[in-house]
């Protein structure tokens, strides 16, 4: 399989491949289907539709979303809340803007506890009532109110998507309540402030976990978007009724819809069984003043594992000329950090990390039903090379790289001193270096490496003067 992307008139082309065990492929279709299309019970959210705002506390606005899961398997899903086996639910927002997808909410996970049976999705027999199961074909709609109910909202943190494991009773915040924006899906106002965004399409995503698909591919069409039209209400916003129900895919996938050219890799997590999903998303705008702006996006599906830090490498005459980080904000009482990832920028890459799980268990790290985003700006073109995603929880391998657009490095000087590669060091290179003077970590001018510009480059530059041997 081939996918093709077209930056700035370069057409790259990312082949498909087996890297050891990393499985990169094409993602899940988007078709529905009638049930009992997949082999054993397969939770996916079929529909959205209506949204509920909640408020503001301080700069915090609240929502929840409406999500109507549907059994697209052969057998019945189950959907008891005395125990642990029934689904539990997250919401999250998206805001594409500037040529990037960026999450800018979440919320905890509302915990379901019996199943209507309608059609609408599929071919649906089951039963009337709401039982404690859904039958095949069968679509079960959860309202917005429903999902905003506090008292039936569990951390993220307690369960385990690769497995799809759902602890139960959850321990954290056990049926409590409290604000406006406690437990539900928060946004800060900024990411929402008209005056501060303006031509950004927002999106809402549902994203279902349920036990009996454990480490089954049927964990991987889990997630739906649809787009949202926020509106100022009183002191707060309205999101108004989804519309365009992207059925199976995650948000990340609403970057496509904006940018035909973005490729999206489907990374699966080697394991026994599979770790878990990734989807990393990338592309390059050309800036038109000889700079080039690289766009990745990170998302984790599904793996337990999770992120811990991303690198992307640089080379030779690669000039760092702008960056831009984005993480989630976890609350409510999550155990987990909210200090951003740590950017250092080398010769050869800029990386940013997170702690390692040896240092923080609760690190913020990239965890499941989230995504980051990374980016540098650069003096060169694209090129196909790799970037490295390492993951935080202990395993094998510890992390996985991934083929996307990166800088090109620019050649070696041929000789000390030789700046502009022209194979002489003369009154040109003395200039470049001279443009450098100072402190200049990183760049092609400090030739001994010490982290400054000075008179001891200058001295070397003068022991190479005339033609490169």
């Amino acid at each position: 399989m081939r996918k093709y992307g077209t930056i700035g008139g370069l057409t790259a082309l990312a082949t498909v491949m087996l890297i050891g065990q990393l499985n990169i492929e094409g993602h899940a279709s988007t078709e529905l289907g009638t049930g009992g299309d997949s082999i054993g019970p397969d939770i996916a959210v079929c529909q959205m539709g209506s949204t509920q705002s909640w408020g503001r506390v301080g700069d915090i606005h609240a929502f929840s979303i409406q999500t109507d899961s549907f059994n697209a398997g052969d057998e019945t899903l189950l959907w008891d809340n005395s125990i642990s086996m029934h689904p539990v639910i997250a919401q999250n927002m998206y805001r594409y803007r500037d040529g990037r997808i960026e999450m800018i909410g979440m919320s905890w996970l509302k915990h379901g506890f019996c199943a209507l049976q309608f059609g609408g999705c599929g071919t649906c027999n089951g039963p009337s009532g709401c039982p404690t199961f859904l039958e095949p074909g069968c679509r079960d709609p959860y309202s917005a109110t429903l999902n905003g109910v506090q008292g039936g909202l569990g951390p993220r943190s307690e369960v385990n998507a690769s497995i799809s494991g759902v602890q139960y009773p959850y321990e954290l915040n056990w049926q409590l309540t409290g604000d406006a924006i406690f437990k539900r899906l928060q946004v800060h106002d900024d990411d929402l402030n008209p005056a501060l965004n303006q031509g950004a399409s927002f999106y809402i995503e549902g994203h279902y976990v349920h036990p009996q698909e454990g480490s089954s591919d049927r964990r991987h069409n889990n997630a739906t978007y649809e787009k949202v039209n926020p509106s100022p209400a009183g002191n707060s916003y309205n999101l108004g009724a989804g519309t365009g129900t992207s059925n199976l895919q995650p948000a990340i996938f609403a970057w496509l819809e904006h940018e035909p050219e973005v490729v999206i890799e489907v990374v699966d997590i080697p394991g026994t069984p599979v770790d878990g999903r990734f989807h990393v998303g990338y592309h390059v705008y050309d800036n038109g003043d000889g700079t080039w702006r690289y766009e990745y996006a990170v998302h984790n599906m599904n793996s337990h594992r999770s992120g811990q830090a991303f690198e992307i490498p640089l080379g030779p005459g690669v000039d760092v000329l702008d960056t831009y980080y984005s993480d989630v904000f976890y609350h409510s009482g999550e155990p987990y950090s909210n200090e951003p990832w740590e950017m250092t920028v080398s010769q050869d890459s800029i990386r940013w990390a997170g702690e390692t799980y040896d240092e923080n268990t609760n690190a913020n790290a990239l965890r499941w039903s989230t995504l980051y985003n990374f980016s540098v700006t650069t003096n060169t073109p694209p090129m196909m090379g790799e970037v490295e995603l390492a993951l935080f929880r202990p395993g094998t391998p510890d992390s996985v790289t991934i083929p996307v657009l990166v800088p090109t490095p620019i050649d070696e000087p041929t000789c000390t001193g030789d700046l502009d590669g022209t194979g002489t060091v003369n009154v040109l290179d003395l200039l470049l270096l001279l443009e450098n003077w100072g402190r200049c970590e990183g760049c092609d001018a400090d030739l001994d490496g010490s982290g400054t510009v000075n008179v001891f480059d200058l001295l070397l530059l003068l022991e190479n003067w005339g033609d490169c041997d």
